[in-house]
């Protein structure tokens, strides 16, 4: 989940979400009741129940608040909402139709953060989540990276950040007691890790190490394979598949950012290995040269999803023609076909904001405008373009945050949407759904039907 917290002066310039709607044929944004901050996933299980996570209410002391689940159905309609006692949670699906939620237990102060483990609820969008379990052997440590298979399987990645280094990996099939299937020494640069579940049960893990992303893969019986080294990476943000035929994918930006500068800019590399072979030589398929202050491009940066057997669909954000924009690109057989440039108003900026993908309903992609790599160059709004299953093309742009009025504190200060939004397709309707929180730290969302 993201931070949830904006500095004092932000807050105190924040204003409530305008009564506007979006763009046809999204609905008007609708706010989910007491949720606070940044909305952390929006998720459908296979069965097409959806649920959405925010931080819950509680004290203004964020890592004292649980995550609060809201069921959400495919028309944008949020049900009961519960407060699950899990700081930070992270939300994926498992099966059929279950939910897993995973991160620390609520502290006050840093020793009891210190002392906490890291809890795993398990349950359904309609049912909620059971009481959380605490992961043996976790005191301490934080969650770094989480996936769940249609399969079953549930995989999580923990660490620590001081100390003796590691990343370690926990599997298990549904509900059940999930176990130790591997331990990964990283040095003090390794910050990052990402994880994917095969059809089979096996996993692909990713982890940053040094300057270097290596991958490593865990068999459904407990073989761990040894490090592949992928390639070259600063401070990288992860992106892994396990494709149903087998083939394992990588993807990840790099770059260089220290107190808000930019030091390098970003370079986006994808790499996979077809089943039985290794991984090929890693390409950039996309980049920004610009440096300095602000200029780092915000979160994510890349994302990847599958779209079918041996398919997937590969966004990211880029600099050219003088101003950031987002491409999409699909991927065949581990090759990066030629991207498509979001449409974008003449002398704007955009940065990627998140992608989804459902046969039902096509792929959908989400970015802000007014975004010049990290800093705002103007109001900011969520925009989105889709492309329905089996075309060719995106569609035209399409606003999915309403409009910033000028003459609020929210347009002069220009960082209206504070967080990168976050999307889900649902696999039975094909609608979908887009979640961001507005300045006031209101979360909302709308939904698109499909067509």
């Amino acid at each position: 989940m993201r931070r949830s917290l904006l500095p004092a002066a932000l807050i105190a310039l924040a204003v409530a979400a305008p009564a506007a709607r979006a763009d046809a044929p999204w609905s008007a944004p609708a706010p989910i009741p007491s949720a606070f901050g940044a909305p952390g996933a929006v998720v459908f299980t296979p069965a097409g129940h959806g649920a959405i996570t925010a931080s819950g209410p509680g004290s203004a002391t964020v890592v004292e608040r649980g995550t609060q689940v809201t069921p959400l159905s495919a028309d944008g309609t949020l049900g009961a909402a519960r407060t699950v006692p899990v700081f930070a949670g992270r939300l994926v699906t498992y099966g059929t139709d279950g939910l897993a939620l995973v991160g620390q237990r609520p502290s006050q102060t840093g020793a009891e953060a210190a002392r906490a483990p890291v809890l795993v609820a398990t349950g359904t969008p309609a049912g909620g989540l059971g009481t959380p379990k605490a992961l043996a052997g976790t005191t301490g440590q934080q969650v770094v990276a989480v996936a769940g298979s249609a399969r079953g399987t549930i995989a999580v990645v923990t660490g620590t950040a001081t100390g003796r280094r590691e990343r370690i990996v926990w599997a298990g099939r549904g509900g059940s007691t999930l176990r130790r299937v591997a331990t990964i020494r990283v040095g003090a640069s390794g910050q990052t890790a990402a994880v994917a579940v095969g059809s089979h049960g096996d996993l692909l893990v990713a982890y940053q190490d040094g300057h270097a992303v290596f991958s490593r893969h865990v068999g459904p019986t407990g073989h761990v394979a040894a490090a592949h080294r992928l390639g070259t990476a600063y401070q990288a943000t992860l992106q892994v598949r396990y494709d149903d035929s087998g083939r394992q994918e990588v993807a990840w930006m790099s770059q260089r950012v220290s107190e808000g500068d930019a030091l390098t800019g970003a370079i986006i590399t994808y790499t996979s290995a077809a089943k039985n072979h290794n991984f090929t030589r890693a390409v950039v398929v996309g980049r920004d040269d610009i440096t300095g202050t602000g200029r780092y491009v915000q979160q994510p940066g890349v994302r990847l999803v599958g779209s079918g057997s041996d398919s997937s669909v590969l966004a990211t954000t880029v600099y050219s023609g003088g101003h950031y924009r987002v491409q999409v690109a699909n991927v065949v057989a581990g090759t990066v076909q030629p991207p498509a440039t979001m449409p974008a108003p003449e002398g704007d900026d955009a940065v990627l904001g998140d992608l989804a993908y459902a046969r039902a309903g096509g792929t959908v992609v989400l970015w802000l405008s007014g975004t010049r790599g990290a800093d705002p160059s103007g109001p900011q709004r969520v925009f989105a373009a889709v492309r329905p299953g089996g075309a060719a093309d995106f569609g035209p742009a399409e606003a999915v945050s309403p409009a910033v009025d000028p003459t609020t504190p929210e347009a002069r200060n220009a960082t209206s949407v504070p967080y990168p939004p976050v999307a889900a397709v649902d696999p039975v309707s094909g609608a979908a759904v887009a979640a961001w929180s507005s300045l006031s730290q209101t979360p909302l969302v709308a939904v698109r039907p499909r067509g």
